[in-house]
């Protein structure tokens, strides 16, 4: 066989293109083994004990974020009708009884609508109360009684400043425990109760993955809930 240039040339682009289809193999293949193993981290992920604690926690913070902003919202109306309650049981004129008992009315509305459509996940956040992972109680929701905004307003407007108080407590301490979790999920930590559930390899490959998905030095709420729903 005479090679000429011509040759030489048909040779070079046969290798070559033989050259692309085993490295376009190869990266296909790479793909889908790298596709496999985020399947079955995310699952592990999802299914253990301790990253379902921070899911459960997640949701306890995002509950009480709606109880604060509710409790903003309708907190001067609260302390309007406690004053307006008190004025009402100091005067005898039945028309500024009256009165009183009418602007109050309106304002008792907008209180009850307020409460009614503080939800999350279709739960209203004052029906239950919402505990920390030690089953401790840290806010006390239903104590904020809308029937108290009849028999004594002034209590409905004490116990809607003491929930503000006890809801920024509660979010701080959830937020320090669904850090600890997280913490010991990135660095595959784990105490002699959590082993029972808990399978250390896991935790090494949690731990990678959270280290990509996540700043370690400040928890998130938003990036743990993508990563865990």
């Amino acid at each position: 066989m005479k090679i000429n240039a011509n040759t030489t040339q048909k040779l070079a682009k046969e290798e070559m293109k033989k050259k692309d289809i085993q490295e376009t193999r190869a990266a296909q293949t790479t793909n889908k083994k790298l596709e496999k193993n985020k399947n079955i981290d995310t699952s592990e992920i999802k299914n253990n004990p301790l990253s379902q604690n921070i899911k459960n926690t997640n949701s306890n913070i995002g509950r009480l974020q709606i109880a604060q902003k509710t409790l903003n919202s309708i907190e001067s109306d609260a302390k309007k009708i406690a004053k307006l309650a008190q004025e009402s049981k100091e005067t005898l004129d039945k028309g500024e009884q009256e009165d009183l008992k009418e602007e109050m009315s309106a304002l008792k509305k907008n209180v009850e609508s307020a409460i009614k459509k503080a939800t999350f996940e279709e739960i209203n956040v004052f029906s239950k109360n919402i505990k920390d992972n030690k089953e401790r109680i840290i806010f006390d929701a239903p104590k904020l009684n809308i029937k108290l905004l009849d028999s004594d307003a002034q209590k409905f407007y004490d116990v809607l400043k003491e929930q503000q108080v006890q809801i920024k407590d509660a979010i701080q301490i959830l937020q320090e425990q669904a850090q600890e979790s997280s913490d010991k999920l990135a660095n595959g930590k784990i105490n002699s109760t959590d082993a029972q559930n808990t399978n250390g390899s896991f935790l090494k490959k949690f731990g990678s993955l959270f280290r990509v998905s996540h700043d370690t030095d400040k928890l998130s709420n938003q990036r743990v809930q993508e990563l865990l729903t």
